[in-house]
This record gives C-alpha cells, structure tokens and sequence, in this order.
C-alpha cells in the first residue's frame, strides 16, 4: 500500500507543469531513457548553414574573372567575405564558438574541407599582384588574414559594440568596409604599385 500511494505520488509530481515540473525533469525520467543529445542537434544544423553560407562560391567566381587593379580586387574580396558573413541566419559567432570549443566538431570538419579551395582562390587572386611587385611577398594564409581580421572582427564584434555608449558612432557598413580596404591597402601594397595605380610618381632610391 504504501509502494502504490508513493509511486501516485510521484505520477502526479511529474504530471505537473511549469518550473518546478522543468526542475523535475531528470528525476521523473523513466529509466534508461536519454535526453536528445545537444551536439548532435547542434552537428547537423552547423553542417548545413555553414556550407550554404560559405565564401567560397563568391571566391572561385571572382577567381575567374578578377578585376585588373589591385584596388579592385581588395574591394570585390572584402565584398565577398561580407556577404558571406552577413548571410542568414548569421552563423558566423556560432561557427567560431563552435570552432574553439569543438576543434574536431562540425565546423572544423567543414571548414578542412573548404580552406584548400579558399587559398586556392585567394592564391589565384592576389599571387598575380605579389609577381607584378604590387604586393608584398608574403604566404597567401598571411595576406589572407591579414585581410580577414579586420573584417572578421568587425562583424562579430559590431552587435555588441552598438549596444553599449559609445558604440553608436560607428561608421555605416559600407564605410567600415572601405576604411578596412585602405588599411590592406597600406598595410601590403607596395608604395611604387599605389604610385602607378592612382597615377602619381613615386621617388625611388
């Protein structure tokens, strides 16, 4: 009798509804059973929105046909990278999140397989400029972060910095991305290829 009036009890203990029946949950389970799995609910979706939001389309299209000046090519990059980023849903904090907390997650699987592709692209966009002396000769992985870091930073750290004061003089987006574009410019462009590209002469030793 007073095995059948505990097991009612707790039938309509864990029939209840609201916080306490939430805070119930483990305790009313049957046993044996499992609750679903966070990493494998988070595992697919991440697969799924981060291939469909790559760069990569947007990078072997320019690959193809990239633009002559140099100027051009940094701008039609940056425009690449962003839309890729500013893609929905905006995934971009979870990706990374999920790169630095699962180095063998899904996102890092995702990613091994498209890096190759995006240096490739990149190589074929900006390891022209390098040869004709228009940009410094650094590694591609070192001209592409140098590139994407700025960016980067930008879009995950924007949300935040436009809730707090202070934050709201931050330049419109476009802006932003020509200021971004000017800093690669100066930070790798050979001062002879800047002189030729905007048309100014340029003393040389």
């Amino acid at each position: 009798m007073a095995a059948q009036a505990s097991r009612r009890a707790n039938a309509g203990a864990c029939s209840g509804s609201g916080p306490r029946a939430i805070r119930r949950e483990t305790s009313c389970r049957k046993p044996g059973a499992k609750r679903a799995s966070s990493t494998s609910r988070r595992g697919g979706p991440t697969r799924r929105p981060l291939s469909t939001g790559s760069a990569l389309p947007g990078l072997e299209a320019l690959a193809a046909d990239p633009p002559a000046r140099l100027e051009d090519t940094v701008r039609a990059l940056h425009a690449a990278f962003l839309a890729a980023f500013a893609h929905e849903p905006r995934i971009v904090p979870a990706v990374f999140a999920d790169l630095f907390g699962r180095p063998d997650g899904p996102a890092a699987r995702v990613m091994a397989g498209t890096l190759p592709r995006v240096l490739d692209s990149l190589d074929r966009l900006l390891r022209p400029h390098v040869r004709a002396g228009r940009l410094r000769p650094l590694p591609t992985p070192v001209l592409a972060q140098l590139l994407l870091g700025p960016l980067l930073n930008h879009v995950l750290m924007r949300p935040v910095l436009e809730s707090v004061p202070g934050g709201a003089g931050m330049p419109p987006m476009d802006e932003a991305v020509e200021i971004f574009v000017d800093a690669y410019l100066r930070a790798v462009a050979l001062p002879a290829a800047e002189a030729a590209e905007s048309g100014r002469d340029v003393d040389t030793p």
